[in-house]
């Protein structure tokens, strides 16, 4: 009786902040997603171009070292047309042409998780 085995659902989660990175990736690997973090936006850009990495779905962040988020949002929606991304942040009134959704912070792991649920068609 064996079925088609889907493979895990991948999230890249672009952070700066090492105690929320570490509580999404947390969240996220209970909820049985394979996680790749990045820590500012030139390796978050990185990540994206090399197209041999699979993401479903991807949380950045806006206040990043070296490459903003809404660069990072603007690369990952040219290099991956189709990928959902959620932009997370605690800058009021944010504006980010082509994320899937703006997640203000403070937020819930459970949040991202529903999210990343939803967004990955899981």
């Amino acid at each position: 009786m064996g079925g088609v085995t889907r493979p895990r659902p991948r999230a890249l989660v672009v952070e700066d902040e090492d105690v929320v990175r570490v509580l999404v990736r947390d969240a996220l690997v209970r909820a049985g997603f394979d996680v790749e973090e990045s820590t500012d936006g030139i390796d978050a850009v990185s990540r994206i171009n090399d197209l041999d990495r699979a993401f479903d779905v991807a949380f950045v962040d806006l206040g990043l070292l070296g490459v903003r988020g809404e660069e990072v949002v603007a690369r990952a929606l040219e290099a991956r047309p189709g990928l959902p991304v959620v932009v997370c942040t605690g800058e009021s009134g944010a504006n980010v042409p082509g994320a899937a959704m703006i997640l203000g912070k403070p937020y819930k792991p459970s949040q991202i998780v529903a999210l990343a649920r939803r967004f990955a068609g899981r």
